[in-house]
């Protein structure tokens, strides 16, 4: 299902990679992020995330300006940083995620000691990493069935409706 088909007024949980495709102007996929954030914004849908997801967004935009600014594969990033903690002054990844949290329409839930147990099992059952599974276990307990995401993972999930760009 994509995204456009998302029934007005659905409470609907945001993985990380839409917000990112829509702050980075994905080539392929911003607009189709950018049109359901603006579905979003005026409350014709309530989005959720959890902290996982904003944290999941700021890392990788840090990742992603350090290693374009230092002309460097993304993954030699943490290791630079460690040694030299000032690249991360005055990044535009610190007011990107401020905007992004800003969004009207998107209440942050909390992910609770009990979340972490039954990502775990989800994990488990459906072969999904760690976030991922507690994306699912947040859902769960909010009683949220639809997800937008481009991540292919979750269609190992029953009982959900996941909504790609």
């Amino acid at each position: 299902m994509n995204l456009k088909d998302i029934p007005q007024g659905s409470r609907i949980f945001i993985d990380t990679n839409i917000f990112f495709f829509d702050i980075t102007h994905h080539p392929m996929l911003w607009k189709l992020c950018k049109d359901f954030l603006d579905r979003v914004k005026s409350g014709e849908l309530q989005g959720v995330v959890s902290p996982i997801v904003w944290n999941e967004l700021f890392h990788q935009l840090m990742l992603g300006e350090v290693a374009k600014a230092q002309g460097i594969e993304s993954f030699r990033v943490a290791k630079l940083v460690k040694r030299t903690p000032r690249l991360l002054k005055g990044l535009r990844a610190y007011n990107l995620l401020e905007a992004a949290q800003q969004i009207p329409n998107i209440h942050l839930t909390d992910v609770l000691a009990t979340d972490w147990t039954a990502a775990v099992e989800i994990s488990k059952k459906h072969q999904l990493l760690a976030n991922d599974a507690l994306h699912m276990a947040v859902m769960k307990r909010e009683g949220i069935d639809s997800l937008a995401s481009d991540d292919s993972d979750f269609r190992r999930v029953s009982g959900i409706k996941v909504y790609q760009p």
